[in-house]
C-alpha cells in the first residue's frame, strides 16, 4: 500500500467579493507636522549637585519636547562614561524623586521658554571602559 499515492480532491475555490470602500462624506485635511523652530525653546542651566560647583556647570538649549533620556545621555556623552546611575531633577534636586527618563520636558511643567535651573548627580566609575 505503500506505493499507491492518495488523491487529493480539488479544493473549491470561495469567490470573495472585492469590497469596495465608502466614499468619504468629508475632506480630511493633511496636517502638517509642527515646525522645530516654532515649539519654544528653554535654556537649561544644569548644576551639578555634589559636589557643588562652577567648573562642573553647563547649559543646554532644547525645545520643550526634549526628553529628560536625551539630556541624560548629554550628561553621560559629557563625562565621557564615567557617570552611572545618573538622577536628574527641575527646579530643586530631589534625590527620592528623580524627573522619569521617558518624560519630556513639557510633561514635567515647561510650557513656554526662558531659563531653568536642572541639577543632576551621579556616582562615578572609575573604569569606564571594564564597566
Amino acid at each position: 500500500m505503500a506505493g499507491k499515492k492518495l488523491k487529493k480532491g480539488k479544493k473549491k475555490k470561495l469567490g470573495k467579493k472585492k469590497r469596495e470602500l465608502l466614499p468619504n462624506l468629508y475632506d480630511v485635511p493633511d496636517v502638517p507636522e509642527i515646525p522645530r523652530n516654532a515649539l519654544p525653546v528653554v535654556r537649561l542651566n544644569m548644576k551639578l549637585v555634589n559636589p557643588l560647583g562652577y567648573p562642573m556647570d553647563f547649559q543646554l538649549e532644547v525645545p520643550i519636547n526634549t526628553k529628560v533620556m536625551t539630556i541624560h545621555d548629554k550628561i553621560a556623552e559629557l563625562y565621557g562614561g564615567a557617570a552611572r546611575d545618573i538622577s536628574i531633577s527641575l527646579h530643586k534636586y530631589r534625590p527620592d524623586d528623580p524627573a522619569p527618563l521617558t518624560a519630556s520636558l513639557m510633561e514635567l511643567g515647561l510650557i513656554q521658554s526662558g531659563d531653568v535651573n536642572v541639577f543632576y548627580d551621579f556616582k562615578p566609575v572609575s573604569h569606564p571602559l571594564l564597566t
